[in-house]
Parts: C-alpha cells; structure tokens; sequence
C-alpha cells in the first residue's frame, strides 16, 4: 500500500514540475523532490507504526478471547464472593 501511494505522491509531483518551462523548471524539480523524499519518509513512519498498532490489536484480540473462554468455563469458580458484588444473601428459613 504504501508503494502505492509513494507512487501516486511522485506522479503528481513530476507532473506538476513538468508544467515549469525554461529556468524555473529546475529550481522546481529539486524542490520537488526534496518534497517527495520528506513525504516518502512520512509515509514510511506511519506504515511502520500502523504495523506495530496492528500487532498489538491482534494481542489484544487474543487476550479477550482467553478471557471470554475463562468466563464462559462454568467449571471455573468464582474468584469474587456473591456479597461483594451485591448478590443476596442466604438467610435461615423462618428467621
């Protein structure tokens, strides 16, 4: 993806500096790339940290997907008590 766009980035920029005629068109060229190779650079951060981020989802989806296993494994037991989560009481019939 990001070839793409590096792509894409150089194209507009060489046909914008193609449009310069006579002394300009130089001046324009350099300028140009020294604006290609900045956003070149740009994007390859970004990838970079676009592929760390999506590592780190992918960790996170594993996770949650132990948890929801563990909590859905009715043979583990609760490690909270009922009364500290509000549940009722048990009480003596009659009392």
């Amino acid at each position: 993806m990001s070839t793409i766009v590096i792509l894409f980035l150089f194209l507009v920029i060489y046909s914008s500096s193609r449009r310069g005629n006579g002394r300009g068109s130089r001046e324009l060229s350099a300028a140009s790339q020294r604006r290609i190779d900045e956003l070149t650079h740009d994007v390859e951060m970004r990838t970079d940290e676009i592929d760390v981020l999506s590592e780190r989802v992918a960790e996170l989806e594993n996770r949650l997907d132990f948890a929801e296993r563990l909590l859905a494994d009715k043979r583990i037991p609760s490690m909270v008590p009922d009364s500290a989560v509000g549940g009722a009481r048990r009480t003596k019939p009659g009392a």
